[in-house]
C-alpha cells in the first residue's frame, strides 16, 4: 500500500510541474505576440523549450542515477518555477528567451528523474500499472494547465500568468 501512496504524490509533483511547462508554453508565445513578436521569433521561442533538453538529457539520466532522485526532481522543480518567474520580473522579448531556456532544462531534469522513479515503485508486475497513472497524469496536466493559462490571462494579464505558473512546482 505505501508505494501506491508514494506513486500518487509523485504523479500529483508531477501534475502540478507539467501543468507549468505546458501553461508556460501557451503563456509565453501569447505574450510575445502581445509584445509585437514576428511568427519567426515565437517559433524560436518554442525551439528552445526543447534546445536544452536536445543537449543534456543524456547527462541528466546519468546523474539521477548517481545521486538518485530527490535532488534532480527538486532542481528541475525549481528551474521551472525560477524560468516562470523570470518574465514577470523582466518583462520583456529578451528574457522570454532566457524564461524557455530554464523552464525547458528544468522539466526535462524533473521528467528523466520520474520516469525512472516509477519504473523503480514497487515490483515488476506493478510497472505496467505504474506507467499507466504517469500517463493519465501527464494527460490530466495537459488538459488544465493550459486552460488555467488561459483563464489566468483573461483574468489576470500576461505578467501575473507566469507567476501563477511559478507557483506550481
Amino acid at each position: 500500500m505505501t508505494f501506491s501512496v508514494n506513486l500518487y504524490v509523485l504523479i500529483l509533483f508531477t501534475v502540478l510541474n507539467h501543468s507549468a511547462f505546458i501553461g508556460s508554453r501557451v503563456v509565453l508565445s501569447l505574450y510575445a505576440i502581445h509584445l509585437h513578436a514576428t511568427p519567426f521569433t515565437v517559433g524560436t521561442l518554442m525551439s528552445v523549450y526543447g534546445m536544452v533538453p536536445l543537449l543534456f538529457a543524456v547527462s541528466a539520466g546519468r546523474l539521477t542515477d548517481r545521486v538518485g532522485p530527490r535532488l534532480p526532481m527538486l532542481a528541475g522543480s525549481v528551474l521551472v518555477a525560477l524560468g516562470a518567474a523570470v518574465p514577470f520580473a523582466v518583462p520583456g522579448l529578451a528574457s522570454l528567451y532566457f524564461a524557455a531556456g530554464l523552464i525547458g532544462a528544468g522539466f526535462m531534469l524533473y521528467q528523466v528523474t520520474v520516469q525512472n522513479t516509477v519504473g523503480l515503485i514497487g515490483t515488476r508486475e506493478d510497472r505496467p500499472r505504474n506507467f499507466s497513472v504517469l500517463a493519465l497524469g501527464f494527460s490530466v496536466s495537459a488538459f488544465i494547465g493550459p486552460m488555467l493559462t488561459g483563464l489566468a490571462i483573461d483574468s489576470m494579464g500576461h505578467l501575473a500568468a507566469f507567476v501563477f505558473l511559478a507557483l506550481l512546482p
